[in-house]
């Protein structure tokens, strides 16, 4: 049955469109990955959307200085990923940060103005509205680091309502691998509703920070158990649950998720903790 989670913004996909024509059949396909989503995040999953491509941002681990670690991010396009990667580090949901010990140092509202890329370098232009909350140095490392698996990665400048701030040197940014810490085990983001029924049925995904093979989950509204179909969701980073409408907690609800996974890279997760239900965001 086709899955209809049309919004995983937890899961920090990165979405621009397809390349398959909607007329063409769907048929798996692997996911091109970048060297450095092959080193953190092994194999990349299949998929039936199109052709994709599996990438990587990095943000600044949160109370450990000058270190960074990476997420996963998914494009639909092969051109532009370097800018498309930006935005999403700028919109990345700092609530999804925070579970995964991780910091977002750019300021709400930042918007990416321009990405100039020439030879060996590129030179990043951002706007804010208050850039004294700017993280300098977690914005530096995170895009030099992100920019560093593209051509013209090799040196990166930031631009902040058109100048450079003062940490920047006359080098640029130039990206040291030492600075990368390998990912923690899987963790759990979070619950995802889709409150658009399909046949008197809702689906409640369980958000996944990279793409994972599924060991257990189980959900629990109170001591009730939720039973449905369980299928695997985009990019193997969700478990969805299938459910009838009637007995499908609303959004708010507090459902227990009992819930063990293993990465592509044998790194296994497991937990049972308590979350809020959130409603699915829609285009």
């Amino acid at each position: 049955m086709k899955i209809f989670i049309r919004a995983l913004l937890l899961a920090a996909i990165l979405v621009s469109g397809c390349d398959r024509p909607a007329e063409e059949p769907a048929a798996e396909a692997s996911v091109p990955a970048t060297p450095a989503y092959q080193t953190y995040f092994g194999t990349p999953p299949t998929t039936s959307g199109g052709t994709c491509y599996a990438l990587v941002g990095y943000l600044p681990v949160a109370g450990v200085a000058d270190r960074v670690r990476p997420v996963p991010l998914f494009a639909f396009r092969r051109d532009g990923q370097p800018a498309l990667v930006i935005v999403k580090l700028l919109e990345f949901e700092r609530a999804a940060a925070g579970r995964l010990g991780l910091e977002v140092p750019f300021p709400p509202g930042t918007r990416l103005e321009d990405l100039v890329t020439d030879a060996d370098r590129m030179t990043v232009s951002l706007t804010m509205q208050d850039p004294e909350a700017l993280d300098v140095p977690g914005a530096l490392a995170a895009l030099g680091q992100s920019l560093a698996q593209f051509p013209g990665g090799e040196r990166v400048f930031l631009r902040v309502n058109g100048s450079p701030p003062a940490e920047e040197t006359a080098a640029g940014i130039r990206p040291d691998p030492d600075a990368i810490l390998p990912p923690e085990p899987p963790q759990l983001l979070g619950l995802s509703l889709d409150t658009e029924s399909v046949g008197g049925h809702q689906q409640l995904a369980v958000l996944f920070d990279r793409p994972v093979d599924i060991e257990r989950v189980n959900l629990f509204d109170g001591d009730v158990a939720l039973a449905g179909d369980l299928f695997s969701g985009m990019f193997d980073m969700a478990a969805v649950l299938e459910l009838p409408e009637a007995g499908t907690p609303a959004p708010g609800t507090l459902v227990t998720v009992d819930w063990a996974v293993v990465d592509h890279l044998g790194r296994r997760g497991q937990g049972r903790e308590s979350l809020p239900v959130r409603a699915a965001l829609h285009p």
